[in-house]
């Protein structure tokens, strides 16, 4: 190209003169799009676009180990010719706040002359290659045909690793296709030199001397390479085109499900009381706050059951109801009845910011026995969980810990040992002496005295013993009270001259239970017949 100029002068005009000229154009012709056809008016091919148009591949949130999931782009080449790309995914440190890592580096560049500051920046990401979690089909060299041709790149996203937010970047570098396209235009020459007659080498001699000489040399060739250099009037070389990028990001999650009330995971339950109070059920509402579904089964584990799960979906597994227990009442009323699947076989979805609300139960499992066969009722905590199995691919299972303290009543007795000495078998006041039962459990204790197997003269301690009163409810310590207590009194009727021994019990329901050892002797001696027994205050038997 040439640019042509006319000059005038104040007297004539100058001769036209002809200015060759070498233009070019900066950038790339090469473009990437969402779309493989983009229609008229579309913001991401806009003269100016907003800055919260700019394309990019977003995943958004996706479970760990959740099938892979691509997402397209069109490489399209605007140029007249030929243009080769290469596409590569491209990661940038992750929390680089936390952990240290520098995302890129700076480098100032100062031109005095022109007065002009700039800024290298120099990234410091990680090629994602073989170990992902982005993979680009296809990889390696790609031709984009001229004139608009284009080509299909398709980005992977597959992980199966620890929970992590991905950013980077696909970034293709390009040039144009052909041979010696952005290669050295250089010029190679190469000269021979012949035999001659006047000078051969460092011989310098007669005729005969040099015609042998000249036989006897060897055409070496000289190789020159001119390499080509621009005017310093005329363009530059042609520049680097910048490369390609699409941007990409995902977030990596372990699917999990939030609760509203954790203390609901706790029990405190007292043994007397029916496994049908209230105090034995708990609910909890777990919610899926991630903005994907998530699939899971539910089980439940240790001495828990699950009685009803109701659903703000309605789930398949429960014929489109929402409730487990509703779904039991309708297949129980329909004609042809079927059992209510196993709440640890139904699969449950649950959408974005939907819940389930889950009751369970504690069941109180069966008392240990002593080597006599009596069972064993002492306090103990007992553990369990609720156990959620997600679909995802890697089975990620979360665990809610389940932990009730389940409570007996026991009594104590101030005195471990009543002696009521001689009694006159015809005396008019009946011996009695008074001892002092507490509950120190926190459960209230419902007890009743027994007489044991093993007594002097079995059969008459219970008409020779008397116990004021001999049932009875003390009521329990509570979380934070203090033990209760209540007065007894023990009678002694003797009804012939012998001895009386026994071991009275008293037991609570479903508690541990204490005995105070009686004895006493029967007498005729006159010496015991007038004798005042000594008596108390009446005892309420109420």
């Amino acid at each position: 190209m040439a640019l042509r100029c006319r000059v005038w002068n104040r007297y004539d005009e100058l001769p036209e003169r002809a200015l060759p000229v070498r233009a070019g154009i900066t950038g790339s012709p090469l473009i990437v799009q969402p779309t493989k056809i983009v229609p008229a008016g579309y913001a991401a091919t806009a003269p100016r676009p907003p800055k919260l148009k700019v394309f990019a591949l977003d995943w958004g949130e996706k479970e760990t180990g959740a099938p892979a999931v691509s997402k397209r782009f069109y490489c399209v080449n605007k140029g007249p010719h030929d243009m080769t790309v290469n596409f590569e995914a491209w990661l940038s440190p992750p929390d680089p706040d936390l952990n240290g890592v520098t995302c890129a580096l700076t480098k100032l560049i100062v031109d005095e002359d022109a007065e002009f500051v700039s800024v290298d920046i120099l990234g410091q990401g990680e090629k994602c290659g073989e170990k992902g979690p982005f993979t680009v089909v296809p990889s390696g060299d790609v031709v984009v045909p001229k004139l608009g041709g284009q080509r299909q790149f398709e980005v992977t996203y597959s992980y199966r690793g620890k929970p992590r937010k991905f950013v980077g970047a696909v970034v293709g570098t390009h040039s144009v296709r052909g041979p010696g396209a952005n290669a050295n235009r250089g010029l190679k020459l190469e000269l021979g030199c012949a035999a001659t007659k006047n000078r051969v080498g460092d011989v310098d001699a007669d005729a005969p001397e040099r015609d042998a000489a000249a036989r006897r040399a060897v055409a070496k060739p000289v190789r020159v390479r001119i390499n080509d250099a621009f005017h310093f009037t005329s363009a530059g070389p042609p520049m680097q085109m910048k490369p390609l990028l699409v941007r990409m990001q995902a977030t990596a999650f372990s699917p999990r499900l939030t609760v509203d009330e954790r203390e609901n995971f706790r029990w405190r339950c007292y043994s007397p009381v029916d496994v049908s109070d209230g105090s034995y059920y708990k609910s909890v509402t777990l919610t899926n706050a991630w903005a994907k579904p998530l699939g899971f089964k539910m089980s439940i584990g240790g001495p828990f059951e699950i009685t009803d799960v109701v659903s703000s979906v309605p789930q398949l597994a429960f014929d489109r109801e929402t409730s487990f227990v509703a779904c039991a009442r309708a297949r129980a009323a329909a004609k042809v009845s079927k059992p209510p699947p196993k709440i640890s076989d139904v699969d449950f979805v649950l959408p974005a910011e939907e819940n389930v609300h889950v009751t369970m139960r504690f069941v109180p499992p069966e008392p240990d026995e002593d080597d006599f066969g009596n069972p064993i009722h002492d306090d103990a905590t007992l553990d369990g969980g609720l156990v959620l199995d997600y679909d995802n691919g890697t089975r990620d299972v979360q665990t809610f810990k389940l932990l009730c303290e389940y409570l007996h009543p026991a009594l104590e007795v101030n005195v471990q040992e009543i002696d009521f000495g001689k009694v006159h078998c015809a005396a008019k006041t009946l011996s009695a002496r008074r001892l002092t039962l507490t509950n120190t459990g926190e459960a209230d204790a419902e007890w009743a005295m027994h007489f044991p197997r093993w007594m002097h003269r079995v059969g008459m301690a219970g008409s020779v013993f008397e116990c004021v009163p001999a049932s009875g409810i003390i009521p329990g310590t509570g979380p934070h009270g203090k033990p209760r207590s209540v007065e007894i009194e023990i009678l002694l009727d003797a009804k012939k001259p012998e001895r009386y021994a026994s071991a009275l019990t008293f037991k609570p329901r479903l508690g541990r239970g204490c005995s105070v050892v009686v004895q006493g002797e029967g007498t005729l001696d006159e010496e015991y017949e007038g004798q005042i027994m000594p008596r108390f205050e009446p005892i309420d038997d109420a």
